[in-house]
């Protein structure tokens, strides 16, 4: 009875060891992040640049940097499995672009500030981040959500396909929105917004700004919300 308890006791840690498996890499200085395969990574500024990944396939990761793009992927024998893989992903340098694909997720603690930023999301993918830049630009399809709040001076939103943009607490003094195919989009803007919408798209447009040009094509909708 005494071995069989043991044995199970065993077993048992093993498996939380293996749960908790820690993977830490440097990496080459990039400015342009992708992830797939449902990671979720966690930028921290820094002065280097590094991986630090924990989950049952954090051995399973591939980092690879080519001309400054960094691409985040599990391995073939990883793949389709349900996984809860994450990554504490340090960077030293500002960031051009940031692309989630497959339910890969991409959020940060800290305020990103910089000039510009470009921010994709697809196939299921999330971003959530506070910024503080003059221009930001926004590509949402596939069901892929993107959240952002703090400032910036100008932004270009594109969403289509089911895609979510949710920025009504993100101020900005021009916003360019373009809504298609039942995507939605919150955003908030102090002077000027050019809303466009089609085939059942939604745009919700918060801060009272001066000036609005909309144009509604195939049931779209655009609400100013006082």
């Amino acid at each position: 009875m005494m071995k069989n308890l043991i044995a199970v006791v065993c077993f048992c840690w093993a498996v939380i060891g293996s749960a908790q498996e820690t993977n830490e890499m440097n990496v080459e200085r990039f400015s342009e992040l992708k992830v797939f395969d449902g990671i979720s990574v966690n930028l921290i500024p820094s002065d280097v640049n590094k991986l630090v990944i924990t989950g049952e396939y954090a051995e399973n990761v591939v980092a690879k940097n080519s001309n400054g793009t960094l691409k985040l992927r599990l391995g073939v024998t990883t793949l389709f499995k349900d996984h809860d893989t994450s990554a504490d992903l340090y960077y030293s340098g500002p960031l051009s672009v940031l692309d989630v694909n497959e339910n890969a997720k991409i959020t940060s603690k800290e305020t990103l500030k910089q000039v510009d930023l470009e921010l994709r999301a697809q196939e299921g993918g999330e971003i959530q981040l506070d910024v503080a830049l003059e221009i930001l630009r926004i590509k949402v399809i596939s069901g892929s959500t993107i959240g952002v709040t703090g400032r910036s001076t100008n932004q270009e939103v594109n969403v289509n396909t089911g895609g979510g943009y949710e920025a009504g607490n993100l101020e900005t003094e021009q916003t360019d929105v373009k809504v298609n195919a039942g995507g939605y989009a919150d955003i908030r803007a102090s002077k000027y917004v050019n809303a466009r919408v089609n085939a059942g798209g939604n745009i919700n447009i918060y801060g009272k700004p001066g000036v609005i040009d909309q144009t509604k094509f195939l049931g779209g909708t655009i609400k100013e919300i006082q």
